[in-house]
């Protein structure tokens, strides 16, 4: 495990209430110095752990990273950046697709982002399998000049036989719902302000009951922290809410090019270096999902055209 001074601590349970004061959906920030929280959830491909690592380094930036329980850490460790901004959660949990453990594993990683003491300006969700597609200091000017919730909310979430997603909420059990809150479905990469993370481990704190609702919800990750944005002090500020029932076609979810609108239909969400152009044509940071055999053309690409290697 790398853990050096860059950190202070570091949570495997929740942190006691913090406060934000109610606002018009923006962080309460002045501008003051940028901070970012790179928070990677990922199980393999630890050469590409390292390539976007280093893509992404600088002085502004640290580095959470979790990888799956069920697999060995030791080959990441073995190959990752050594530096002081870089930390592999040493309370990792065992993650399977669709369940609620993958947002235990995203709560452990803001957990131990929040206790390492340092004043983040936004936090930003990111997986093994993401590139960034612009350089790290026009993602610093980008993130210093927004006060915007980067998130994805697509819909609201019914049991209705006519609601196509109802499936999510199907295994439900009698009598339990979301209370007196909407539930909502959206994609599942985010930037959030500390502000706005803030609020959600408030609202956590609070309401135990919530996450546990969620170990019956299919994909609960694209659920759970989208239904607290959109009833929090910031859903105004939230960047991309079709939850008015207007879903354009196009490839951009919060920070992220990801093509679930199936525009391409070779190798389903793998790009490639057929993909470069669309890509420098995006407004979005980041991209998925990158595979380090099948994509390697386009990294080369990337890191000559944006990154400047």
């Amino acid at each position: 495990m790398l853990m050096t001074k860059f950190f202070s601590a570091a949570y495997d349970s929740p942190p006691t209430r913090v406060q934000v004061s109610p606002g018009d959906g923006r962080s309460t920030r002045a501008r003051t110095p940028l901070k970012l929280a790179y928070l990677i959830m990922t199980h393999q491909q630890p050469t590409h752990l390292a390539r976007l690592i280093r893509a992404l380094d600088q002085d502004n930036s640290a580095f959470f990273i979790h990888i799956d329980a069920k697999v060995p850490l030791a080959p990441f460790t073995a190959v990752a950046l050594q530096s002081d901004n870089l930390l592999f959660l040493p309370h990792r949990v065992e993650v399977h697709w669709g369940t609620v453990s993958v947002v235990q594993a995203a709560l452990q990683l803001i957990y131990t982002a929040m206790a390492s003491g340092h004043p983040f300006t936004y936090y930003i969700l990111l997986s093994g399998s993401d590139y960034p597609i612009k350089d790290k200091q026009a993602i610093s000017v980008h993130f210093q000049d927004s006060q915007r919730q980067y998130i994805r909310i697509d819909r609201p979430l019914t049991r209705a036989g006519d609601d196509r997603h109802a499936y999510r909420l199907q295994n439900l059990p009698q009598g339990k719902y979301f209370g007196h809150l909407t539930p909502y479905h959206g994609s599942m990469y985010w930037s959030l302000t500390t502000d706005c993370i803030r609020f959600i481990l408030d609202f956590v704190h609070d309401n135990p009951g919530y996450l546990e609702l969620h170990q019956h919800i299919f994909a609960p990750d694209e659920v759970f922290f989208h239904t607290l944005v959109k009833h929090s002090p910031f859903a105004a500020a939230v960047t991309h809410d079709f939850a008015n029932g207007i879903y354009p076609d196009h490839t951009h979810h919060g920070t992220h090019f990801i093509d679930w609108a199936g525009l391409r239909t070779r190798n389903y969400l793998t790009l490639d270096e057929r993909d470069f152009a669309d890509l420098l044509a995006s407004e979005a940071l980041f991209a998925r999902k990158f595979d380090e055999h099948t994509s390697r053309k386009l990294l080369d690409l990337l890191d000559a055209h944006v990154h400047g290697w």
